[in-house]
């Protein structure tokens, strides 16, 4: 009797799991493209590796429905095996897709317990899926190599390190607005082209490199690598005219002020950067007076940049450093008396830099 009952608890425990997913069954996506058409249908573009593991490269297909479990569905016609994005790296989407409302495509990973959110996201200019169509001999495996890119990027300070599960509360953030990587396709590569700034749920416009790294600084998203090429000099010879830094350190502060009688808000900010030259033919930084030098011009062409960077996110009511929030944070009740829609665009920016050249590098 005992013996039986010790046979029947050990085949309860060996018995297989009934929610197993065998790999032979499923298409791994690695990356999905995501566009729209005029008449609001969906062109849903994944990429996986070709069937077997055969060779390199990667099997690119495209569908086009009401909804994104539709194309899936579509997929499914296509594909030798189910479609399962559970391992996808990246999700681009297109220009026209983001100009209304962006959380539609987002919705489906939501709401599924196997999505990955840890994917990267991106908006592609122009269509999403000529970034998944683009062949290179050199870049046989697209989706790799984008999200290679992207890696890069955030490293070197032009992208934030956004996925899907951060992007889901700036969505619904009534007080910090959404900026995502901005991706550009040339007939020769795959390019990052800054960052595309978003009035809550829809894009509001756009930033170049130069902007975004300037934006994530003063957000205080920076990665290991800062740099900065400024026009110190207007000599005949082009090559000394420039200065190339790389940030050692930095700090910076930020303090929102409100009047509740004028209904007016000041924003504060200081931001100090030690840095090292990297390339400066001149070669005379020895002398203090133009290490000085060089410090207020580097310095005074950062405030101007900063002012200019402030006045486009306020003209296109993107406030992404989350100066609403900071309010809601500290006083809600300014907050309940204003529309932050059109108090935004009227947000007094002061920013303020001090960089000190820390190091000059081997060469005297």
């Amino acid at each position: 009797m005992k013996r039986g009952l010790i046979c029947f608890i050990i085949l309860l425990a060996v018995t297989g799991c009934w929610d197993q997913r065998l790999l032979k069954d499923y298409t791994l996506v690695k990356a999905i493209s995501i566009d729209i058409t005029e008449d609001k249908r969906y062109i849903t573009t994944v990429s996986a590796p070709l069937p077997g593991g055969e060779g390199e490269g990667d099997q690119v297909v495209s569908t086009e429905g009401y909804t994104m479990g539709e194309n899936k569905i579509l997929l499914n016609r296509k594909m030798p095996e189910q479609v399962d994005d559970s391992k996808l790296k990246v999700l681009l989407l297109g220009e026209r897709a983001v100009e209304e409302d962006i959380f539609p495509y987002l919705d489906r990973f939501y709401r599924n317990p196997q999505s990955a959110l840890d994917a990267r996201v991106a908006v592609v200019k122009d269509k999403a899926q000529k970034a998944l169509f683009f062949s290179n001999k050199h870049k046989p495996e697209t989706p790799d190599y984008i999200s290679e890119l992207m890696e890069s990027g955030e490293v070197t300070t032009l992208i934030p390190k956004l996925n899907i599960q951060f992007i889901c509360p700036l969505l619904f953030d009534e007080g910090h607005d959404l900026l995502l990587p901005s991706l550009r396709v040339t007939a020769e590569d795959i390019e990052i082209d800054g960052l595309t700034m978003f009035n809550g749920r829809k894009k509001a416009g756009e930033l170049t490199s130069e902007e975004s790294t300037l934006f994530l600084m003063w957000n205080n998203q920076t990665g290991k690598e800062v740099e900065f090429t400024f026009k110190v000099g207007d000599q005949n010879e082009r090559n000394l005219n420039f200065i190339h830094v790389s940030v050692m350190e930095m700090t910076r502060d930020l303090d929102v002020e409100v009047d509740d009688s004028t209904q007016e808000v000041d924003v504060f900010m200081n931001m100090e950067l030690m840095v090292n030259v990297d390339e400066y033919p001149p070669d005379d930084l020895l002398e203090r007076e133009v290490t000085a030098s060089l410090n207020q011009l580097m310095e005074q062409q950062l405030e101007e940049q900063s002012k200019e960077l402030f006045d486009k996110m306020k003209e296109v009511n993107c406030d992404g450093l989350g100066i609403g929030r900071k309010i809601i944070a500290n006083d809600y009740s300014f907050w309940e008396s204003v529309e932050w829609s059109e108090t935004f665009p009227k947000v007094n920016f002061h920013p303020e830099v001090t960089v000190e050249i820390e190091q000059t590098g081997i060469v005297n």
